[in-house]
């Protein structure tokens, strides 16, 4: 009995080891921001997904399928990339031949030998500065800080780099370093990850758009429908007992606001006198609730 115990054990360490050690698992998606230099907000993405095993060279990698819309819906051109990885080493298909990309196999101190797009007179090697540990729904992921330096005749440029564990470079799906820095106008880095073990949300994307899906299109419908929704703020939201719903245009202060269930029955009915009302919500069955106030719509959740 013993014995078929520690197998069992055995077993389950084996297979959680197993389960977060592959980069490009068949769940696996990254979508990319896509913005267009615009006089209004105006994002596209692209999207990263895993399509099928396939061999090149005699080595079994992974085909990446890349689709995408502009931020005015226009599908983008499909294409691919392939990749693999051996031993904690990434590397992806340059048309000509595997190039390494990353390697989680090193530690703090150790040179990189990831090619560089050397447009100075010569560069450093890239050195492993640091590495971190950062805990994503529960699992535990390496970030490497990385660097190095080109040199010109007139100055020196240190380039820094993060690489988290399993996403990657967040500013490219395939990381090529380059000793030019140039700071660009719109965002094209990383909206967000996700596979079967957990979902990651760049810092950029939190700040900007979090609550916003990874594959919306950001351009003037959805700004105007963000606006709208704002016309009516709801506090709290999920709500228990008392639900507070400020109204932000003075033409709807004389309106009636109307909560009905998702099934469309009427639950509550008061008469606004105000920019502000409080509506006791204590005795409706937990769920999503619709509020309209005139034909403004806002949706809030009874915990």
């Amino acid at each position: 009995m013993k014995k078929q115990t520690l197998i069992l054990l055995l077993f389950v360490i084996l297979f959680n080891t197993t389960v977060f050690s592959q980069w490009y698992s068949d769940n696996s998606i990254w979508y990319f921001n896509k913005q267009e230099q615009l006089s209004f907000q105006a994002h596209g993405y692209t999207e990263y997904t895993i399509k099928k095993d396939t061999i090149i060279n005699s080595i079994s990698s992974k085909m990446v399928l890349i689709n995408g819309e502009t931020y005015n819906g226009n599908i983008l051109n499909t294409d691919t990339v392939f990749v693999y990885e051996n031993n904690n080493k990434v590397y992806y298909w340059n048309n000509t031949e595997f190039k390494l990309m990353y390697d989680f196999s090193l530690n703090v101190g150790d040179t990189i030998d990831i090619e560089i797009i050397n447009n100075c007179d010569s560069v450093s090697p890239m050195i492993i500065d640091s590495i971190s540990i950062i805990n994503i729904d529960g699992v535990n992921l390496r970030k490497q800080y990385i660097s190095f330096t080109g040199f010109s005749d007139a100055d020196s440029t240190v380039s820094n780099y993060e690489i988290l564990e399993f996403v990657g470079y967040e500013q490219n799906f395939i990381f090529a370093p380059s000793c030019i820095y140039s700071e660009g106008f719109v965002y094209t880095g990383l909206r967000c990850f996700s596979n079967e073990n957990f979902n990651y949300k760049s810092l950029w994307w939190q700040e900007h758009y979090n609550t916003v899906a990874c594959d919306e299109l950001i351009n003037e419908t959805y700004i105007k429908k963000t606006a709208e929704s704002s016309i009516i703020n709801i506090f709290p939201n999920p709500a228990k007992d008392n639900l507070q719903i400020t109204i932000n245009n003075i033409e709807l202060n004389k309106n009636t606001v109307i909560i009905h269930d998702i099934f469309g029955q009427e639950v509550s009915s008061t008469l606004l006198s105000g920019n502000e009302v409080i509506i006791d919500i204590s005795h409706f069955q937990s769920g999503v609730y619709f509020i309209k106030i005139d034909n403004k719509v806002s949706k809030f959740i009874k915990e």
